[in-house]
């Protein structure tokens, strides 16, 4: 069995890292306005909900850099493997 670096399992915990980063999306999002709001209420809706609608957009956006990471790992391991 070979020996794994330890970039190499950071890297396999990057799944993992996707899931919890994205589960703490979904809790930093507000409840939306109604379909039938006016639009100056869907502007209020944004501008007092901008700080919560920014950190959901961070951890969105770091979450996906995780889940490429990780799809790169899978791809390469599975690319070791199979060429074996």
């Amino acid at each position: 069995m070979e020996k794994r670096g330890g970039l190499e399992r950071v890297a396999a915990a990057t799944g993992v890292l996707f899931v919890l980063l994205a589960f703490i999306g979904f809790l930093f999002a507000p409840d939306p306005p109604s379909p039938g709001d006016s639009n100056e209420q869907i502007l209020d809706y944004f501008s007092d909900k901008e700080t919560q609608l920014r950190w959901q957009a961070l951890f969105f956006t770091v979450a996906g850099v995780a889940l490429l990471w990780f799809a790169g790992t899978l791809a390469s391991v599975l690319r070791r493997r199979l060429d074996v």
